[in-house]
Protein backbone atom coordinates (compact mmCIF):
# COMPACT_ATOMS: atom_id res chain seq x y z
CA UNK A 1 0.00 0.00 0.00
CA UNK A 2 2.68 2.32 0.59
CA UNK A 3 4.80 1.86 -2.39
CA UNK A 4 1.16 2.76 -4.26
CA UNK A 5 1.15 5.92 -2.22
CA UNK A 6 5.00 6.46 -3.20
CA UNK A 7 4.26 5.52 -6.78
CA UNK A 8 1.53 7.97 -7.20
CA UNK A 9 3.23 10.64 -5.79
CA UNK A 10 6.60 10.19 -7.50
CA UNK A 11 3.77 10.72 -10.48
CA UNK A 12 1.84 13.56 -9.38
CA UNK A 13 5.31 15.10 -9.05
CA UNK A 14 6.41 14.05 -12.65
CA UNK A 15 3.30 15.72 -13.93
CA UNK A 16 3.44 18.99 -12.32
CA UNK A 17 7.27 19.13 -12.74
CA UNK A 18 6.94 18.32 -16.52
CA UNK A 19 3.78 20.86 -16.61
CA UNK A 20 6.65 23.42 -15.36
CA UNK A 21 9.34 22.50 -17.46
CA UNK A 22 6.54 23.05 -20.20
CA UNK A 23 5.40 26.79 -19.19
CA UNK A 24 8.98 27.46 -18.61
CA UNK A 25 9.07 26.92 -22.41
CA UNK A 26 6.25 29.21 -23.40
CA UNK A 27 7.50 31.79 -21.27
CA UNK A 28 11.01 31.71 -22.71
CA UNK A 29 9.24 31.73 -26.30
CA UNK A 30 7.76 34.86 -24.68
CA UNK A 31 10.83 36.69 -23.53
CA UNK A 32 9.70 40.08 -25.26
CA UNK A 33 6.46 40.14 -24.27
CA UNK A 34 4.53 40.82 -20.97
CA UNK A 35 5.74 37.39 -19.52
CA UNK A 36 9.54 37.95 -19.24
CA UNK A 37 10.01 39.79 -16.69
CA UNK A 38 12.39 37.40 -15.08
CA UNK A 39 10.26 34.19 -14.57
CA UNK A 40 10.73 30.77 -16.45
CA UNK A 41 13.16 28.32 -18.22
CA UNK A 42 13.81 25.06 -16.41
CA UNK A 43 15.36 24.70 -12.69
CA UNK A 44 19.00 24.85 -12.99
CA UNK A 45 20.52 21.24 -12.74
CA UNK A 46 23.05 22.27 -10.26
CA UNK A 47 20.54 24.09 -7.89
CA UNK A 48 18.12 21.10 -7.70
CA UNK A 49 20.88 18.61 -6.49
CA UNK A 50 22.69 20.97 -3.99
CA UNK A 51 18.78 21.41 -3.04
CA UNK A 52 18.08 17.26 -3.42
CA UNK A 53 21.59 16.71 -1.52
CA UNK A 54 20.24 18.85 1.46
CA UNK A 55 17.01 17.75 1.84
CA UNK A 56 17.54 14.35 1.07
CA UNK A 57 20.61 14.09 2.28
CA UNK A 58 22.30 12.33 -0.85
CA UNK A 59 25.95 10.93 -0.20
CA UNK A 60 28.64 11.88 -2.94
CA UNK A 61 27.94 8.87 -5.16
CA UNK A 62 24.32 9.54 -5.57
CA UNK A 63 24.49 13.17 -5.95
CA UNK A 64 27.05 12.64 -9.00
CA UNK A 65 24.81 9.97 -10.29
CA UNK A 66 21.78 12.39 -9.97
CA UNK A 67 24.05 15.02 -11.95
CA UNK A 68 24.23 12.52 -14.84
CA UNK A 69 20.63 12.15 -15.08
CA UNK A 70 19.74 15.28 -14.86
CA UNK A 71 22.61 16.31 -17.51
CA UNK A 72 21.68 13.12 -19.78
CA UNK A 73 17.64 14.32 -19.32
CA UNK A 74 18.47 18.15 -20.45
CA UNK A 75 20.16 16.75 -23.62
CA UNK A 76 16.74 14.95 -24.03
CA UNK A 77 14.57 18.49 -23.38
CA UNK A 78 16.13 21.06 -25.39
CA UNK A 79 15.27 20.11 -28.31
CA UNK A 80 11.39 19.63 -27.27
CA UNK A 81 11.76 23.18 -25.48
CA UNK A 82 12.80 24.24 -29.28
CA UNK A 83 10.42 22.89 -30.73
CA UNK A 84 7.46 24.29 -28.26
CA UNK A 85 9.50 27.82 -28.58
CA UNK A 86 8.84 27.28 -32.35
CA UNK A 87 4.93 26.45 -31.75
CA UNK A 88 4.82 29.67 -29.57
CA UNK A 89 6.00 31.44 -32.52
CA UNK A 90 3.69 29.96 -34.92
CA UNK A 91 0.62 30.80 -32.55
CA UNK A 92 1.87 34.37 -32.41
CA UNK A 93 1.76 34.99 -35.99
CA UNK A 94 -1.34 33.14 -36.54
CA UNK A 95 -3.00 35.24 -34.30
CA UNK A 96 -1.60 38.60 -34.60
CA UNK A 97 -3.47 41.51 -35.31
CA UNK A 98 -6.49 39.99 -34.36
CA UNK A 99 -6.39 37.14 -36.89
CA UNK A 100 -7.66 34.26 -35.95
CA UNK A 101 -7.87 31.13 -38.12
CA UNK A 102 -9.48 28.06 -35.68
CA UNK A 103 -7.88 25.00 -37.88
CA UNK A 104 -4.57 26.89 -37.43
CA UNK A 105 -4.71 27.31 -34.15
CA UNK A 106 -5.69 24.00 -33.58
CA UNK A 107 -2.82 22.89 -35.66
CA UNK A 108 -0.62 24.33 -33.60
CA UNK A 109 -2.23 23.16 -30.29
CA UNK A 110 -1.83 20.10 -31.32
CA UNK A 111 1.62 20.14 -31.95
CA UNK A 112 2.10 21.93 -28.94
CA UNK A 113 0.27 18.63 -26.74
CA UNK A 114 2.51 16.53 -28.78
CA UNK A 115 5.36 18.26 -27.25
CA UNK A 116 4.31 18.75 -23.64
CA UNK A 117 3.32 14.60 -23.48
CA UNK A 118 7.34 14.12 -24.40
CA UNK A 119 8.07 16.57 -21.95
CA UNK A 120 6.07 14.78 -19.15
CA UNK A 121 7.25 11.31 -20.38
CA UNK A 122 10.93 12.69 -20.37
CA UNK A 123 10.57 13.26 -16.68
CA UNK A 124 8.73 10.40 -15.68
CA UNK A 125 11.34 8.75 -17.34
CA UNK A 126 13.59 11.03 -15.00
CA UNK A 127 12.48 10.80 -11.87
CA UNK A 128 11.90 7.03 -12.19
CA UNK A 129 15.97 7.01 -13.05
CA UNK A 130 16.47 8.95 -9.73
CA UNK A 131 14.20 7.22 -7.36
CA UNK A 132 16.17 3.93 -8.33
CA UNK A 133 18.96 5.55 -6.76
CA UNK A 134 17.54 6.59 -3.73
CA UNK A 135 17.62 4.69 -0.04
CA UNK A 136 14.30 3.41 0.96
CA UNK A 137 14.17 6.74 3.87
CA UNK A 138 15.35 9.30 1.34
CA UNK A 139 12.51 8.20 -0.80
CA UNK A 140 9.91 8.20 1.97
CA UNK A 141 10.65 11.79 2.29
CA UNK A 142 10.90 12.60 -1.27
CA UNK A 143 7.39 11.43 -1.31
CA UNK A 144 6.24 13.12 1.24
CA UNK A 145 7.29 16.54 0.29
CA UNK A 146 4.61 18.79 0.64
CA UNK A 147 3.20 22.78 -0.95
CA UNK A 148 5.60 24.94 1.11
CA UNK A 149 7.69 22.29 2.33
CA UNK A 150 10.98 23.22 -0.11
CA UNK A 151 10.60 20.22 -2.12
CA UNK A 152 11.88 20.66 -5.83
CA UNK A 153 9.15 22.61 -7.87
CA UNK A 154 8.67 24.43 -4.67
CA UNK A 155 10.58 27.79 -5.84
CA UNK A 156 9.44 30.75 -7.52
CA UNK A 157 6.82 28.87 -9.22
CA UNK A 158 5.53 27.56 -6.44
CA UNK A 159 3.91 24.24 -8.13
CA UNK A 160 3.84 20.76 -7.63
CA UNK A 161 5.01 18.39 -4.80
CA UNK A 162 7.80 15.43 -4.63
CA UNK A 163 10.49 15.55 -6.02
Amino acid sequence: MKIRFVRGAVIGAVLVVGIAVAVGAAVRANQGGHWGHGFGGPPNPEMMVAHMTKALGLSDAQATQVKQILADQQGKVEPLMARMEDADKQLRAATENGQFDEAKVREIAAQKAAVMTDMIVEHARTHAAIFQILTPDQREKAANWGPGEGGPGHGPHGMGHGF
